[in-house]
């Protein structure tokens, strides 16, 4: 379920008009391990994501503040990418020194979550 509602999420993104650059499935990174990375592109500005769906578990953002820390993605990429969860629920907003975005598992708020 987990590879059939990232390529839904990367479908999405097309359909909404984004080309993407980079999609890798399990990118593991420092000591956590993200269900997708996508790199794209939507009305000429360059976006990156770390994917985590949420289907059984809650993701805790927190899980990436370590690799923020270290500064490692920020120094190969120039940014931290943005934090996407989708879930079966929406949360509340926690306090992390990066952005994190929660989108529904059908997808209806990916626009307004992702391109304003």
């Amino acid at each position: 379920m987990h590879s059939i509602k990232c390529i839904d999420f990367y479908s999405e993104l097309v359909f909404q008009g984004a080309e993407i650059l980079q999609f890798k499935r399990e990118l593991k990174l420092h000591k956590c391990t993200a269900d997708a990375f996508i790199a794209f592109k939507i009305s000429g500005k360059g976006k990156m994501i770390l994917l985590e769906v949420d289907l059984y578990n809650k993701t805790n953002p927190e899980k990436y503040k370590e690799l923020y820390e270290t500064q490692e993605f920020q120094r190969k990429y120039g940014i931290f990418p943005l934090i996407t969860i989708v879930s079966k629920s929406k949360r509340d907003k926690i306090n992390t020194p990066f952005k994190v975005k929660y989108i529904d598992l059908r997808l209806e708020d990916l626009k307004e979550q992702l391109f304003v």
